[in-house]
């Protein structure tokens, strides 16, 4: 009976494990990320973390926003322009429509 109730203890240790996909990392991947359109890959928390932000950086320099400033702005209008794509045409306010064609 004791092996039995040692062997369900040890039940993590048995788990299969996905490890991450960055090279030397020795961590169990938390997550499966699409790195391109035919690829994927595991990665870790503190990988995970590491290619968006990598990422984030290329945007950034892409669009030349260098400053934090600048980026906050293009967030803003960017999540105003989503804004008011996402809001159905119910919810708008009689005459708004013509006020978007106008401008």
């Amino acid at each position: 009976m004791a092996a039995k109730k040692q062997k369900t203890e040890n039940k993590e240790d048995d788990a299969p494990r996905c490890m991450c996909a960055y090279f030397g990392c020795e961590k169990r991947a938390i997550c499966k990320v699409k790195v391109s359109t035919t690829a994927w890959s595991n990665f870790c928390y503190h990988h995970y973390l590491v290619y968006h932000q990598d990422r984030a950086e290329e945007t950034c320099e892409r669009l030349g926003l260098k400053t934090t400033a600048e980026k906050r702005a293009w967030i803003l209008e960017q999540s105003a322009k989503l804004a008011q794509k996402m809001r159905p045409s119910y919810l708008r306010e009689p005459g708004e429509d013509d006020e978007e064609r106008a401008a």
